[in-house]
């Protein structure tokens, strides 16, 4: 199983990590450059740091490794008691940040040195990444909860509002708004003062996965009911308009399933909501004009 795929910065390469046990470098073209090899578990997660000139790895084997771009083993962590989960640069690719079995976050130099431990969650850690902007640091858990922290450590707000484990969570481009993905088949939409904004519900299985586009006005969430779903994020606040292509995306995907009952009941149920929001708007627009 691959668990991770991610570019370099420079978008030549990728890196996978795989359960057999081993990183693999390829290039854009799909080619197999080199096999990582030296973890003793299965791979979980691998990406690029900022200047794509090494590459940081989190296994199962309660350890992590850094390696040059070209595959050469530099520095191997191995100061964890339990698998860790994830792995990821700062922007300036100076810190690590790790989360794992063990319910922490640990930040180290590159050098494996550690520099601080949160005591994170009542859960595994799935996910613990940088904002854009190197200033804060986002979790997320088994316990229901993300979580925002400063890059020091200190505990800003719990989002609290999912009913299963949170297993990613992310900054759109402009650390402007951040995004959650749960086991309770939903993905949330928060300020990044811990406000909620609205919950995008479409999948029928677990959402494994969460990815802002580069420029922040689609959303992609992969869910374990097989597909990926594109959410339009560029409504600037008009939850109506949201809703709109949130039912356009359901609609779709349960006719594609040939679930023709559930299809229909969503058809009427959107077919109501967007003609209250349309009435609603031009009431507005009537009175705004009067």
């Amino acid at each position: 199983m691959i668990w991770s795929a991610r570019f370099s910065p420079n978008g030549q390469q990728l890196v996978s990590a795989s359960s057999d046990y081993t990183l693999k470098l390829w290039n854009r073209n799909g080619k197999l450059l080199k096999t990582l090899i030296g973890h003793a578990g299965p791979v979980y997660f691998a990406e690029f740091s900022p200047d794509g000139q090494l590459i940081a790895s989190a296994s199962a084997d309660q350890t992590v490794r850094l390696w040059r771009s070209d595959g050469t083993p530099v520095h191997t962590i191995r100061e964890f008691k339990k698998g860790i989960l994830s792995v990821h640069f700062s922007p300036d690719g100076r810190t690590l940040v790790t989360s794992g079995w063990d319910n922490q976050v640990q930040l180290w130099t590159l050098d494996g040195t550690l520099k601080r431990t949160l005591k994170a969650h009542q859960g595994w850690v799935y996910d613990a990444s940088f904002s854009h902007d190197g200033r804060y640091i986002l979790t997320s858990s088994y316990d229901n909860t993300a979580r925002l922290w400063t890059a020091d450590g200190e505990l800003l707000k719990t989002l609290k509002d999912h009913e299963d484990g949170v297993v990613a969570a992310h900054f759109n481009q402009d650390d402007r708004l951040l995004a959650t993905a749960s086991h309770d088949h939903t993905v949330k939409l928060w300020r990044p003062d811990g406000t909620p904004i609205t919950t995008l519900r479409g999948h029928s299985d677990r959402v494994s996965d969460v990815s802002f586009s580069p420029d922040g006005k689609l959303l992609a969430t992969a869910s374990e009911d097989q597909t990926v779903l594109l959410w339009d994020l560029d409504f600037q606040g008009d939850l109506d308009k949201l809703l709109e292509h949130g039912c356009r995306w359901t609609q779709n995907y349960l006719h594609t399933k040939a679930a023709e009952s559930r299809w229909k009941d969503v058809q009427q149920f959107c077919d109501r909501k967007v003609e209250k929001a349309t009435q609603s708007s031009f009431n507005s627009g009537v009175q705004n004009h009067g």
